[in-house]
């Protein structure tokens, strides 16, 4: 029995059978991101993990989404047993990324050969390039953000592009270049991507700096969310996200994304101030289990 080699053919053929629709995480921005994936005169489309469960291929089966967790392979290792988290994880020289995914399986998985064989070309699946999934673009989209060097050109295309569509959003200039057209709604950042040495000061420190950060003239409110794997508390496992808002803040049961399986911690500060902390079923069920 060959069963590496025959690992190793099955996660190569599978990547014919999975199509991955790709996010990034926060609104904070990035030029080389601009740059390398919208030629410096793309758009980006802003929207919530909630919008996207919600609004993108509702009646699709087989959609995984989850947060892409980047390794650094001469530590870590991707898991081998269900196929389709192969896709959640990345080299660390992507982490600037922060990428959130939604996967979608056309024609199950291949055959894990044990035998040492190829699979034979008639075999292997004839699926085509890229699919097309179903979404309610008017509700799922929240604004459409120009990149740093779009002109006026590229603004009434994409204002033409929505009416055609009856989309009604805001098209705004990039926060690399106008940071004050975002300063009426809501800001955010992830951190903990890159936190290879597993430490929970790069995660305090992360968090301190948000918080004595926000101008309170401007910002109400600050949630500070936690996100572990169930019973995987562990710095280098852990995602926090950091959100301000104008306004009256979500309901923090709206950050439990409970299709990925999560534990939630959501720590919430007003004017300055700790409030208090909503924990989701998940993570209600850890504390009481460690305690």
């Amino acid at each position: 029995m060959d069963l590496a080699s025959g690992f190793e053919q099955a996660r190569r053929d599978a990547r014919a059978n999975y199509y991955a629709n790709c996010w990034r995480i926060g609104t904070d921005e990035d030029s080389e991101i601009w740059e390398g994936y919208a030629d410096g005169r793309g758009v980006a489309i802003e929207t919530t993990y909630e919008q996207i469960e919600q609004y993108v291929a509702p009646n699709e089966e087989d959609v995984h989404m989850g947060i892409v967790r980047y390794l650094d392979y001469e530590e870590d290792f991707t898991p081998t047993g269900i196929p389709y988290t192969l896709y959640f994880f990345k080299h660390r020289e992507f982490d600037s990324e922060q990428e959130f995914r939604v996967v979608v399986n056309r024609g199950g998985n291949p055959l894990l050969r044990t035998d040492g064989r190829e699979i034979p070309p008639e075999a292997r699946p004839d699926n085509p390039g890229h699919i097309n999934l179903s979404a309610d673009m008017g509700a799922l989209i929240n604004r459409v953000v120009l990149s740093p060097d779009a002109d006026d050109e590229v603004r009434v295309q994409v204002e033409e592009t929505l009416d055609e569509h009856g989309v009604t959003a805001p098209v705004v200039p990039s926060r690399l270049t106008d940071p004050s057209a975002h300063s009426d709604t809501y800001d955010a950042e992830l951190g903990g991507a890159a936190n290879y040495e597993g430490s929970e000061a790069y995660l305090d420190t992360l968090i301190e700096r948000y918080v004595e950060e926000t101008d309170w003239d401007i910002w109400g409110t600050v949630d500070v969310i936690q996100l572990n794997q169930r019973e995987e508390l562990r710095p280098r496992t852990m995602f926090v996200e950091c959100f301000r808002y104008v306004d009256d803040p979500p309901e923090r049961s709206e950050y439990a994304q409970e299709h990925l399986n999560y534990e939630i911690r959501a720590h919430r500060v007003v004017d300055g101030e700790y409030q208090d902390t909503f924990l989701n079923d998940a993570a209600e069920e850890s504390t009481a289990g460690s305690e």
